[in-house]
């Protein structure tokens, strides 16, 4: 087998001067995982499949999430977000992890989410 990485994607932009922080409850419609067929796509998990078609990569995709410009992100919306991508990481060998990030998250717990997680 080739090269085994592990990619997800979570993207968020913290709007400092909202005072609604995002949750992950469905109900609130805020912070949505979700998937699609990525074909010639100009994103960060179309690229790193490129990638794989080009070199043989063997690529085990976790999660996607993205929600719109909100206020900071709950620890526990943070948590049920980089909780699989942590014990994913510690279960299993991986060759590489390959992040798509948008590094403008603020948590209510500390003010760069990207950050916490790697």
């Amino acid at each position: 087998m080739g090269f085994n990485v592990l990619t997800a994607e979570i993207s968020h932009e913290t709007n400092s001067f909202s005072l609604q922080k995002l949750t992950s409850r469905p109900a609130d419609g805020v912070m949505s995982c979700w998937a699609q067929k990525w074909g010639q796509a100009s994103t960060v998990l179309a690229g790193i499949l490129d990638r794989r078609r080009v070199h043989g990569w063997y690529v085990n995709h976790l999660l996607s999430a993205a929600a719109g410009p909100s206020g900071e992100v709950k620890r526990s919306t943070f948590d049920w977000l980089s909780d699989p991508i942590l014990s994913t990481i510690q279960q299993h060998q991986f060759d590489g992890l390959l992040l798509g990030l948008h590094d403008a998250m603020d948590l209510d717990c500390c003010e760069d989410g990207e950050d916490e997680l790697l």
